[in-house]
């Protein structure tokens, strides 16, 4: 819907303004908002949280926000969002020192 749209746009300019609280504020919102029923939605706020939580030093928050993600793309995600997903979860993973994995 529309106002999810102006919630995503909005969290993607914060994003750049590097204010990451108020990205994860407007991500938990789209989240709660859709995670049972517009999986397209739910992923956007779930990547938007993962690079908010990292920017914010709460490695194991985007360790696992980032997992969320890869787990509702599932295998049968189209490669663009399995993509998306993992390199979120690659992206959180190195910023908790945790390079091997």
């Amino acid at each position: 819907d529309e106002a999810t749209r102006v919630r995503l746009l909005l969290a993607a300019t914060r994003d750049a303004l590097a204010d990451p609280a108020r990205v994860l504020a407007l991500g938990r919102q789209v989240y709660r908002d859709h995670r049972g029923g517009d999986p397209d939605a739910a992923l956007r706020a779930l990547l938007s949280m993962a690079r908010a939580y990292t920017a914010l030093g709460r490695h194991r928050e985007a360790v696992g926000t980032a997992a969320r993600a890869v787990a509702l793309v599932g295998p049968e995600g189209s490669a663009r969002d399995q993509a998306r997903a993992h390199a979120s979860q690659g992206d959180a993973l190195f910023g908790a020192g945790r390079v091997a994995a």
